[in-house]
C-alpha cells in the first residue's frame, strides 16, 4: 500500500477494510439476516486472515447442519478461494455433518491441490472418512494424477469384498449364474425383495434407485453388489443418522435436502420432514441404506432368476 498511498492514507484503508470484514462476520453468523445477506457476508470473508482462529470456527459454525443450504454452500465456495491448509482442516472437520450434495462441492476442494490429495488419501485409510466417498468421478481422476504415488493409493482405492466369509459366499452364488436362469420367476423375486425401494420398468418404487440400466454391467458385479451393499456405497444411497435439538434419534437415507429442511426415508418406507433449526446434528454412517443380508432372503437360485431379470434390455415402448 505504501506504493501507492501515504502511510496515513494506508493505515486508513487498513482501517476501512477490518471494519468491512468485521461486518461481514458479525452478519454472515447472525440467523436473523437474510440468506441472501449471509451470503454475500461470507463471499466477503475470503479477504479475511483465515489463519486466526476465530475465522475457522466461524467457518465451522457456517458449515453446521441447522444452517441453511445457500449458507453452507457459499461457506464451501469461500473455502474454496482461500489458499491456506487449515482450509482442509475445516473441511475435514466438518465433513461427517454434509448431505451428499455438499459432500460433493467439498470433495472438489479437498482434490483441488496435490498436497490435499495426499492429506484426503491419508483421512480415508485413517478411517477419518468414510467409505463411499470415492466414486468413479474421483477414482479416474486420482488414477491419472501426475503423482504416481496417488496412482497406486487410487488402485487401491477400488472396493474389496469385507470377510473371507462373504467372498466363499459370492464364489458359490457366482458359480450358480452357469445354469441360466428364469426371467418370470426373476419378476416376482423382484416384486417380493426389491421393489418396495427399487424401480425396474415400470416396476417399483423409486427410493433406493432405478436398476433398469443393470443389463449394461456385468452379472457377477451385480451380485457381488447385492450381497456386499456396503462394499461401495453411492452419496446419494447413504444412511444417515439425525438427531433433534430434543434428543430424538432418526435414522434413513436423505431423499430432499431444501434450503430449510430436510427429509428422511426411513426403513420401513416411512418419510420425515425436519426443519433445519430442528436438528442438533446429521451423521453419516458410511452404510448402505441397503441392508446387508440379502441371501437370507433369497437363496441361490432365486438369485440366479433375480439376475436373469435384472440383466434383460427392456422394450422403451413397453
Amino acid at each position: 500500500l505504501g506504493k501507492f498511498f501515504s502511510t496515513e492514507k494506508a493505515d486508513d484503508f487498513r482501517q476501512l477494510v477490518s471494519r468491512w470484514i468485521e461486518d461481514a462476520i458479525q452478519i454472515a453468523q447472525d440467523s436473523n439476516q437474510s440468506s441472501d445477506d449471509r451470503v454475500n457476508a461470507i463471499q466477503t470473508l475470503q479477504f479475511a486472515d483465515f489463519d486466526a482462529s476465530t475465522i475457522q470456527s466461524l467457518f465451522i459454525g457456517l458449515l453446521q447442519i441447522r444452517q441453511p443450504v445457500s449458507v453452507q454452500m457459499a461457506a464451501i465456495a469461500t473455502l474454496d478461494r482461500i489458499d491456506s491448509d487449515t482450509v482442509f482442516d475445516v473441511l475435514l472437520k466438518s465433513w461427517m455433518g454434509l448431505s451428499p450434495y455438499l459432500r460433493s462441492r467439498a470433495m472438489e476442494s479437498l482434490l483441488s491441490r496435490q498436497s490435499w490429495i495426499v492429506r484426503t488419501l491419508d483421512a480415508y485409510e485413517a478411517g477419518t472418512l468414510v467409505s463411499g466417498i470415492f466414486d468413479n468421478r474421483y477414482l479416474s481422476r486420482l488414477v491419472t494424477n501426475p503423482d504416481p504415488s496417488i496412482q497406486v493409493r487410487a488402485r487401491n482405492l477400488r472396493p474389496k469384498v469385507t470377510t473371507p466369509k462373504k467372498q466363499v459366499l459370492i464364489v458359490q452364488y457366482l458359480d450358480a449364474l452357469k445354469t441360466p436362469g428364469s426371467r418370470i420367476r426373476g419378476k416376482e423375486v423382484f416384486k417380493k425383495q426389491c421393489a418396495a425401494c427399487h424401480t425396474f420398468g415400470k416396476l417399483g418404487n423409486l427410493i433406493g434407485g432405478d436398476l433398469t440400466d443393470l443389463y449394461k454391467r456385468p452379472a457377477e458385479e451385480i451380485i457381488t453388489d447385492i450381497l456386499e451393499p456396503n462394499r461401495k456405497v453411492e452419496p446419494p444411497f447413504m444412511s444417515y443418522v439425525l438427531t433433534t435439538d430434543r434428543g430424538r434419534i432418526w435414522n434413513g437415507m436423505i431423499m430432499d435436502d431444501t434450503e430449510n429442511s430436510i427429509s428422511l426415508r426411513r426403513v420401513d418406507g416411512s418419510e420425515v420432514k425436519l426443519l433445519r433449526l430442528q436438528i442438533e446434528s446429521l451423521r453419516s454412517t458410511g452404510l448402505s441404506f441397503m441392508p446387508e443380508g440379502f441371501e437370507n432372503q433369497i437363496d441361490i437360485r432365486q438369485m440366479t432368476d433375480l439376475v436373469s431379470f435384472l440383466t434383460q434390455t427392456l422394450d422403451p415402448k413397453k
